[in-house]
């Protein structure tokens, strides 16, 4: 670690009681700065209560970086170490597009299947790369799917419900997928019609309430979103969605809290764009119709890249954070079921041209924080404050004791309602947090 001493001043507002994100705190220490990297995916994969950060290096702009990396936060030392072993490094020569993350050999771990990236990127070997997780970080090559063509994001998932995950990968003309067979080696390929487009992002989701898993994919150039319902098991129907050209990133999910799956897209010139489902009219139906959500989302502009959803605020629906290639940083929208909000409006500076952005619990306290990836720049993390949560102090005493008056030299309980609730100014000195109480408010219940 270095011996250099950095300062950081950040200036906290006290926790709403509706659980509001009111600040950040950026992180970034031992996370590569001069790097390209397509998306951030996030998973706890050894169980500590940490979220690791993988991503697939990038190979179309300088700084090229090949390989996977995966990165832990030490909350100890406040800064990033790598994580694992056994993943491509930056010799290999591989290029990758978005990560799947999931258990792909029924041994309860997380495992990894990586996207060769070829058309725009350099390199010639297609396929899907299988990694297995031996346990203790350690990764190995099991097996690569050949694909036959330039593959942009994988998505893990238990398509046809027989407790076995399976496949879906974007190509360079459709998409594809690979059913499994209890075996890493063996895949059945049951896939929907050959597109003639690229195919970019992709989503699952079961959107008519039969239980087997649908897709939604987003075309590079051209012919608006694909919707391919899975009508039986491994049986694929292609439906008429949305005709929105150069769309990305892409998720299916319930928005409004409604049952059914909507959908949430982010585009090249129109903005970032939801549509709420009907749920097919009936279980298994394909009478869908779509009614926008599009309320305080952008409208224009675009090069949208990565989009992901979780619940930041504990309002019980799912919040956004969107990487924007243009303008050199991420944005966060939250998600009143309705409607939606910026918070930290262009507070989340990463620079370079943004791809990828993603939400985890990096510090174990509860409270998702995010990340995000760019070409050109790296990879930046912030500790995100409020949601009802308060940013893990581990060098802050925790009192046991009952008392109903906090001493001088002990934290407020955030139960409590103090006569007065001090405004802290969080100081970070080679990434320890030294909390100054500097003012005092009103009383105010965090």
């Amino acid at each position: 670690m270095s011996m250099a001493v950095t300062f950081v001043l950040m200036m906290v507002l006290p926790v709403g009681m509706d659980g509001a994100v009111t600040g950040k705190m950026k992180v970034s220490d031992g996370l590569p700065s001069d790097a390209s990297f397509t998306t951030v995916e996030v998973w706890d994969s050894d169980g500590d209560g940490l979220d690791e950060i993988y991503l697939g290096g990038a190979g179309r702009s300088s700084p090229k970086t090949a390989g996977i990396r995966a990165y832990e936060y030490d909350t100890s030392q406040g800064e990033w170490n790598e994580f694992g072993s056994g993943l491509p490094g930056s010799s290999s020569g591989k290029y990758y597009g978005a990560l799947g993350l999931g258990d792909l050999d029924g041994d309860g771990k997380m495992d990894i299947a990586a996207p060769l990236h070829t058309k725009w990127y350099e390199g010639s070997t297609n396929g899907v790369e299988i990694y297995t997780n031996m346990g203790g970080g350690v990764f190995s090559l099991y097996h690569t799917i050949n694909v036959g063509h330039s593959a942009a994001e994988v998505e893990i998932a238990d398509m046809d419900g027989d407790d076995t995950n399976d496949i879906v990968v974007s190509l360079n003309g459709g998409v594809r997928v690979y059913y499994g067979t209890g075996s890493v080696s063996s895949w059945a390929e049951y896939s929907p019609e050959w597109e003639s487009h690229e195919m970019d992002g992709i989503a699952v989701g079961d959107l008519n309430g039969d239980g087997l898993l649908d897709i939604v994919g987003t075309p590079y150039t051209g012919d608006g979103i694909s919707l391919y319902v899975q009508s039986a098991s491994w049986t694929w129907e292609s439906l008429e969605f949305k005709d929105v050209d150069q769309a990305f990133g892409i998720k299916v999910l319930d928005l409004d809290g409604d049952g059914n799956n909507d959908v949430i897209c982010g585009t090249r010139g129109s903005g970032i764009r939801a549509w709420k489902g009907n749920g097919g009219g009936s279980s298994g139906g394909t009478s869908f119709s779509w009614t926008d959500m599009n309320g305080g989302l952008p409208s224009d502009n675009g090069d949208w890249q990565q989009i992901e959803l979780a619940d930041i605020d504990g309002n019980g629906h799912p919040d956004l954070i969107g990487a924007r290639n243009s303008g050199g940083k991420v944005h966060i929208y939250l998600n009143s079921g309705s409607s939606w909000s910026e918070v930290l409006d262009d507070e989340l500076d990463i620079g370079g041209n943004p791809y990828g952005a993603n939400f985890g619990d990096f510090n174990g306290d509860g409270q998702l924080d995010c990340a995000a990836c760019s070409w050109g720049t790296g990879v930046d993390a912030w500790l995100l404050i409020g949601g009802g949560v308060d940013p893990v102090d581990d060098d802050e005493p925790v009192d046991d004791e009952p008392d109903d008056t906090p001493a001088d030299d002990e934290p407020v309980d955030g139960d409590r309602e103090p006569e007065d609730t001090p405004l802290p100014l969080y100081v970070t000195i080679s990434g320890a947090i030294l909390s100054l109480l500097i003012v005092s408010i009103g009383r105010r219940k965090r």
